[in-house]
């Protein structure tokens, strides 16, 4: 199973503050990748659809959940909590 059209789950990234609101785009993510998330782990999304996606994969599998914008409305992390 090829991953290059993944975006990379990296582990120990703390979680900040919530922030304002974001800015909503089109674009789609593969995201049954992201099922293999451990908890603490997260992955960065360009786009809000693309993060809340996965975010959403994530809690209808079971699974907690958390997204963060982490650049101004350009860039946004989901991490697995629980």
């Amino acid at each position: 199973m090829e991953l290059m059209n993944y975006y990379t789950i990296e582990p120990n990234i703390p979680i900040p503050a919530k922030a304002q609101k974001h800015k909503k785009s089109g674009t789609k993510t593969p995201i049954a990748h992201y099922t293999y998330m451990e908890v603490g782990d997260s992955v960065v999304f360009p786009t809000y659809n693309q993060a809340r996606s996965v975010d959403n994969l994530l809690r209808n599998a079971g699974y907690k959940s958390i997204t963060r914008m982490i650049v101004h409305n350009q860039a946004y992390r989901v991490w697995r909590i629980e």
